[in-house]
């Protein structure tokens, strides 16, 4: 058996009502759909090492839910109103990345990579 470091690195990523419905009722394929997850998931997915699992690659762990949180007075959000408690559909990804849990490089380096490519959602 090989055994590396490893650290979960955990990404919460807002998507519509509509992709959390339908994942919810099964259709996993909604994930493919949804703009900002499926840019998610195609960076794990390139060649890399996040989710490597030697045979498997790309490995990830999907939960379905809400955040919740209020914006503050001088937010702007997107999804809510200022001063009022709100609810985001959300998806949270989980991907292992082999590095230490202190290496803080390659997680700004991993985040970067997807940075960009988020717009805004509502």
């Amino acid at each position: 058996m090989i055994t590396r470091e490893a650290t979960m690195l955990r990404v919460h990523v807002p998507v519509t009502q509509e992709t959390l419905a339908a994942m919810l009722a099964g259709d996993g394929e909604a994930a493919e759909r949804d703009p900002v997850l499926a840019s998610i998931l195609a960076t794990i997915r390139e060649d890399n090492q996040l989710g490597n699992f030697g045979f498997y690659k790309g490995v990830v762990e999907m939960g379905l839910g809400w955040e919740s949180f209020v914006p503050g007075q001088d937010a702007t959000p997107t999804v809510g109103e200022s001063g009022k408690i709100s609810l985001s559909p959300t998806v949270v990804v989980k991907v292992h990345a082999p590095c230490r849990a202190d290496d803080r490089r390659f997680a700004r380096r991993w985040t970067a990579s997807w940075r960009f490519t988020r717009g805004k959602r509502r």
